[in-house]
C-alpha cells in the first residue's frame, strides 16, 4: 500500500495511522472464516419408532423367536410390529403381522373379536361365546386362534392367534389377513409358523 503525504509531523502521523490500519485489515482477511456445523446424533428411541432396523426371517426379539416360511416375503420394519410379511401370491396376497402387548393392555376379548370381525366387514356381536376360538396345541401350551371370513363378493378373511408368555406379562398377536382365497392357501403355513414361536426366557 503506497501513501503519498506531505512531510512533517502531520504527514508522519498520517503515514503511521495508515500503516496500522493496513495491518489490522490484513490480519482480518487472513482469519479462517470457515463455519463448522454441528449435527446432533439421532436419538436411538426415535430410530426405533421409525423402524430403521430390519428383521430377519428367523427373528429374535425381546420376547420371542420364530422362523417364517420361505415363501413369505419380509416387509420393511414398521412401528407397533415385531415383524410382518406378505405371501407371494399372484392373485391377491395376504399379510402376516406379529406384534406384542402387555397383558391387559389391548382391551377385552370381545372388543378384539369385534375389531377382527370389522376388518372383514362382519357385524359386531354382543357375546364372545358366539365366536369361540379354535385351539392349537403347542407342546405343553395351547394357543387360541380366531378366524373370520366376510360375506361380500371377493371376501376378506382374517386369522388371528393370541399367545401369552409363560410368566403371563406379555401377549403376542399373530394375524394373517387378506383375500379369503389367499388366507386359505396359507392357513397351514400360518399354523406351522405359530409352532415355531418360542418365548425367550
Amino acid at each position: 500500500m503506497v501513501i503519498h503525504a506531505r512531510q512533517g509531523l502531520f504527514g508522519s502521523t498520517f503515514v503511521l495511522c495508515a500503516m496500522f490500519l493496513e495491518i489490522v485489515m490484513t490480519a482480518g482477511c487472513d482469519r479462517d472464516d470457515t463455519i463448522t456445523a454441528y449435527v446432533a446424533p439421532q436419538d436411538d428411541a426415535a430410530s426405533a419408532v421409525t423402524g430403521d432396523a430390519t428383521p430377519s426371517a428367523t427373528q429374535p426379539s425381546a420376547i420371542a423367536t420364530w422362523t417364517a416360511p420361505p415363501d413369505w416375503a419380509l416387509e420393511p420394519a414398521k412401528p407397533m410390529r415385531l415383524a410382518s410379511w406378505q405371501t407371494t401370491d399372484n392373485n391377491g396376497a395376504a399379510e402376516i403381522v406379529i406384534s406384542q402387548f402387555p397383558a391387559g393392555g389391548f382391551g377385552d376379548t370381545l372388543q378384539n373379536i369385534n375389531r377382527w370381525r370389522g376388518m372383514v366387514g362382519l357385524p359386531a356381536i354382543a357375546n364372545g361365546q358366539a365366536a369361540p376360538p379354535q385351539t392349537l396345541s403347542m407342546g405343553a401350551s395351547k394357543v387360541d386362534v380366531y378366524d373370520f371370513t366376510g360375506t361380500a363378493l371377493n371376501a376378506s378373511r382374517v386369522r388371528v392367534a393370541m399367545m401369552t408368555s409363560p410368566n403371563g406379562d406379555m401377549v403376542l398377536f399373530v394375524r394373517m389377513k387378506g383375500p379369503a382365497t389367499a388366507v386359505a392357501r396359507h392357513a397351514d403355513n400360518f399354523d406351522g409358523f405359530l409352532r415355531t414361536i418360542r418365548f425367550t426366557p
